[in-house]
């Protein structure tokens, strides 16, 4: 909802809106992905600037370890979301990257099995992971 702006609405299936809020400001606003960070039975988060959002508008969960990139001091905006279930817990990690860094960031919820291990394979999730821009 209205281009590059940190305002968000949430619609219902027949296109009321049911919820409006802003999130955390950015430089550009981009990367506002869904992400199942407590599996695909809860409901999803939203990235956006350095952050997951719930559905209430509420911040869930800050992702404060990312570096500053060197353009400025809102670090948080340069920041793509790709969401991906790299532990086989079912919860979706955060992978994070700055498309101007040769970093790359993994963060994961602290949930039952994180850590046990899983043959990796893409899905759609990762490779058409861009909802907004």
């Amino acid at each position: 909802y209205n281009g590059h702006q940190p305002q968000v609405r949430l619609l219902g299936q027949s296109g009321e809106v049911i919820r409006a809020f802003a999130l955390n400001d950015s430089p550009n606003h981009t990367g506002m992905e869904a992400v199942y960070w407590n599996g695909p039975g809860r409901p999803a988060l939203l990235y956006n600037g350095g952050a997951l959002w719930s559905a209430q508008g509420q911040m869930a969960c800050l992702f404060q370890e990312l570096p500053q990139p060197p353009s400025g001091n809102r670090r948080q905006g340069w920041y793509h979301c790709i969401p991906v279930d790299i532990s086989g817990d079912q919860g979706e990690e955060v992978v994070l990257y700055n498309p101007w860094d040769n970093r790359i960031f993994i963060f994961c919820a602290n949930r039952k099995g994180w850590n046990r291990e899983k043959q990796y394979s893409s899905t759609a999730r990762q490779y058409n992971v861009r909802l907004m821009d």
